[in-house]
């Protein structure tokens, strides 16, 4: 059989060869004529797997290495017997690390301490309940938003409303979706700035779409916001990126919130084991190398001490520097390590990020 794969995602060169002919691509280069004869497609974001390029293709697996799969046109493959798989949490604590990065640089600049205020999460998955709960053990105020969870239990979930009349920072973390009984699309629209009582951070590192950028810009404009964090964007492209949303916002980082050493490697083993299932085969999966053998302790618990393990205001300056390069950047982007990297001398901040409290 014949596996195609993503060339930028790390850690699996080598591992199916004895298994297959394994083709590595360029995103660019995964097109209708390459997956012809595919039996499976290991791929990221770039790659939009619809009719478009499966269409009388042989492909029976797509594994994503990432947490979304909106890239993914899910009814087309139940239809045609094609079985999907992606990285579940395997970036959460990339994005948790930019989430507080960004929430420091609030803390040092805002006319608040982030403890006499309220934050929203938005959308209370893999990342947005790592960040509520993170942010809880520090004593900071929380409220949480997600429909789907607000069924089973309305005591720990709050309407979308209640989060833009209480809260001062509000971060996303939902997937985009355009239909279903909660379609996330524009969830932050001309609406909901108007709403907010509070002249309210946004910090969106979720999904572009999920926020109506062009409100987003004119909300900052009209002072409806006292600012915005970006990691994603409606358009990404060179040609139609928003380059003012971009200049304005407080610190802007080229869709890189969730790449870290850990997430890849996570999100690559999640891969292949889904690969291996799907093949039927045992598939050992090799360690993780390199510097994290001794990873340093953290001896501090404060937000701040989190926040040094990441210069998001570096990466900022990088995007701001050259936004046309924003794919560029992506691309090339050094990976850091997140938290998973390191020891804390806090038992629970230790146990949270080691997984027995998270989601």
């Amino acid at each position: 059989m014949r596996i195609i794969i993503d060339e930028a995602i790390p850690f699996v060169h080598g591992l199916l060869e004895p298994y297959a002919q394994v083709d590595y691509l360029p995103a660019a280069a995964i097109t209708p004529a390459a997956c012809k004869d595919a039996t499976a497609l290991l791929v990221r974001t770039r790659t939009h797997c619809n009719a478009q390029l499966l269409e009388g293709a042989a492909v029976r697996l797509i594994a994503t290495a990432t947490i979304g799969m909106d890239h993914i046109d899910l009814p087309y493959c139940a239809q045609h017997g094609i079985t999907v798989a992606n990285a579940p949490a395997s970036n959460a604590w990339g994005v948790v690390q930019w989430v507080v990065s960004a929430l420091a640089q609030i803390n040092q600049s805002a006319d608040f301490m982030l403890s006499e205020r309220t934050v929203g999460v938005v959308g209370c998955g893999a990342v947005g309940e790592r960040v509520a709960t993170l942010l809880e053990l520090f004593g900071i105020s929380v409220l949480r938003c997600d429909p789907f969870l607000e069924k089973e239990d309305p005591f720990r979930y709050v309407a979308l409303s209640r989060i833009a009349r209480e809260c001062a920072v509000v971060t996303i973390h939902t997937p985009l979706t355009f239909d279903g009984p909660h379609p996330t699309h524009h969830l932050l629209d001309r609406a909901f700035f108007h709403s907010l009582k509070h002249r309210a951070y946004i910090l969106h590192a979720a999904r572009g779409g999920v926020v109506d950028d062009a409100e987003l810009y004119l909300a900052l404009q009209y002072k409806h916001i006292a600012g915005y964090y970006l990691d994603v964007y409606e358009e990404e492209t060179s040609e139609e990126m928003d380059y003012a949303l971009l200049e304005a916002a407080k610190l802007a980082t080229p869709h890189i919130a969730g790449y870290s050493v850990e997430g890849k490697y996570a999100a690559s083993r999640a891969v292949i084991t889904a690969l291996a299932q799907f093949l039927g085969v045992e598939m050992a999966f090799p360690p993780l190398q390199g510097d994290g053998a001794n990873p340093p302790l953290l001896p501090g618990f404060s937000l701040w001490e989190l926040a040094r393990t990441y210069d998001i205001a570096r990466d900022s300056r990088a995007l701001k520097a050259a936004p046309q390069q924003l794919e560029r950047l992506r691309s090339e982007y050094a990976y850091r390590h997140d938290y998973r990297y390191y020891h804390f001398a806090n038992p629970a901040l230790e146990a949270l990020v080691r997984g027995e409290k998270a989601k």
